[in-house]
């Protein structure tokens, strides 16, 4: 996946936009269906924070693969850490 996402930022190809569209529909139904009604008239837009932690996560991953350093949760700090330390 995390090279299909890659390919896609790169290139500007039909089917790259078309499985990109189809990826954005599911997220949308899950969204929808989970989400939505139990965050409606709270004030807070929940799908705000998905898209900026879903752009970090997205970040983290593709910034791993490029230097070749992973980033791993450490279940005891409970944070990431350095696939270095």
């Amino acid at each position: 996946m995390r090279r299909i996402i890659t390919w896609g930022l790169s290139e500007n190809l039909p089917i790259l936009k078309e499985l990109d569209l189809k990826r954005e529909d599911i997220g949308n139904r899950v969204l929808n269906e989970a989400f939505d009604e139990h965050f409606e008239g709270s004030g807070k837009s929940f799908r705000a924070m998905y898209a900026i932690l879903m752009g970090g996560v997205y970040y983290l991953i593709l910034h791993a693969k490029m230097q070749e350093n992973p980033f791993l949760w450490d279940r005891s700090s409970g944070a990431f850490r350095s696939g270095r330390d």
